[in-house]
């Protein structure tokens, strides 16, 4: 069996199966993400944590992989996305500024914390810790919650305050620009701002459940132009959604049985896919793992998604076999900026069948639960042990 996801330029759909520690038996552990990986995935899903606490380091990354001296569009985002933190830190902000001066910031990475500094206000401490004193200190900051999208780069750097903050106004400048004004007064680039602006969307309506439920919900509250636009979106989002088989309502799963050997293919990099064994017969001294994939549970308001099941196996006579009749096992209970992408249960099992073993057939059964949406969801497998 091979579970295979591609990923669309445009949409962005990240389905990757996320490994944890499972409880049982031998404790499989992910490897360790690239920081490049880590620091893409605190930015980008910042608000999801809150967690200020990687500042230091994540300036420190910038500088060491010159990340903005060889990409220079990704200066004034990465700009919004600091000024927005910075406003919600103030009282950290400077003590930020002095460890960056100190660790020797410098080039454009120094240019875009001074930048950020500027539009959070706190232009004092560019003067005070960095010596310095740019000809924009002379204008007034527009910081990102007024900020008028007028560029193509202003939709980045309105995605960057909407990474930092989960705050749903940033949202809603982008859907304003689908409505058709004039945006540079040239006819032509603000046609391809439009464009831009509707195919960001998309992307991150699969990479940011807040997206997803604020742009259904405006397509519900909106008329005209910008309603036939967002309705396109969500009609192209629920035609590219993908499901397992076993449903109930959006949330779906798949039971996985599988040899222990197939284990190693949950530590692959997501975009190369999954082989898995599938098995049905075994034989006396098998082991096996029993597992189950799944997407599309609800989460609460914070984003914390709670998803359990029950677990039990029949042997051959009917009954069920000893120690195996779990319940309440915990498979996933976190918070998630994604609902649409295939997770893994946290907590897999797995047994060997010994000499003592009854042949027959076994019926492996999971109930996989959504306690957030309150969804169930009855999985079974069948399998013959034979000597």
């Amino acid at each position: 069996m091979r579970i295979s996801f591609l990923t669309s330029v445009l949409t962005t759909l990240i389905l990757c199966l996320l490994l944890a520690q499972p409880s049982q038996a031998t404790v499989h552990n992910q490897q360790p993400a690239s920081y490049d990986f880590q620091f893409n995935q605190w930015m980008k899903y910042y608000y999801v944590t809150n967690d200020p606490s990687k500042m230091d380091d994540y300036l420190q990354w910038l500088q060491q992989t010159q990340i903005l001296e060889k990409n220079a569009a990704a200066q004034a985002p990465t700009a919004a996305f600091l000024s927005v933190i910075f406003s919600h830190n103030a009282d950290q902000v400077k003590t930020w500024a002095q460890r960056a001066q100190s660790s020797g910031l410098s080039g454009k990475t120094k240019e875009t914390l001074e930048k950020a500094l500027w539009l959070s206000h706190n232009e004092k401490i560019i003067s005070d810790v960095f010596k310095d004193a740019p000809e924009y200190l002379n204008s007034p900051p527009i910081d990102m919650e007024n900020l008028t999208i007028v560029h193509a780069e202003d939709l980045d750097k309105t995605w960057s305050a909407f990474f930092a903050s989960g705050d749903t106004h940033y949202v809603k400048k982008i859907i304003s620009v689908l409505a058709g004004n004039a945006l540079t007064g040239n006819n032509t680039i603000d046609a391809a701002i439009r464009i831009a602006a509707e195919r960001s969307l998309e992307n991150n309506m699969w990479q940011h459940e807040v997206v997803r439920h604020f742009v259904f919900q405006e397509t519900a509250a909106r008329s005209g132009l910008v309603e036939e636009r967002l309705k396109n979106l969500t009609e192209r989002f629920k035609k590219n959604m993908t499901s397992f088989p076993n449903k109930d309502w959006d949330f779906s799963a798949m039971l996985v049985v599988t040899d222990e050997k197939s284990l190693k293919e949950f530590s692959k990099p997501a975009n190369q896919g999954l082989t898995f064994k599938e098995l049905s017969t075994l034989k006396i001294g098998d082991n096996i793992v029993i597992n189950f994939v799944f997407m599309g549970m609800e989460l609460t308001n914070d984003l914390m998604a709670d998803v359990t099941f029950d677990l039990k196996i029949i042997a051959p006579d009917g009954n069920v076999l000893n120690n195996t009749d779990m319940k309440d096992l915990v498979a996933f209970k976190q918070k998630t900026p994604v609902r649409f992408k295939v997770f893994d249960n946290k907590n897999f099992i797995k047994m060997q069948f010994g000499p003592d073993s009854q042949p027959g057939k076994y019926r492996i059964m999971v109930t996989a639960k959504d306690n957030v949406g309150k969804r169930q969801i009855p999985l079974t497998k069948d399998m013959e042990l034979v000597k």
